[in-house]
């Protein structure tokens, strides 16, 4: 049984530009597993991320790491 949430962190321009660079670099350094996402299309609510299919929008490295 998987306990772990899927994360997936949008890699559009976007959400790159505005901090899901940084969120997926954050991640990495924790070793925790994540997916690239393509654009989500959800732009004026960049970055974003999924958790297990949920969306954080504006979301932050600290707004994850609490939702895990």
């Amino acid at each position: 049984m998987n306990t772990q949430p899927v994360i997936g962190i949008c890699h559009g321009p976007r959400c790159g530009d505005y901090g899901g660079r940084a969120l997926a670099k954050g991640l990495m350094e924790r070793s925790i597993d994540f997916d690239l996402l393509p654009c989500q299309s959800l732009c004026p609510h960049a970055p974003i991320a999924r958790l297990d299919g949920d969306v954080l929008h504006h979301t932050n490295l600290e707004q994850v790491l609490d939702s895990l």
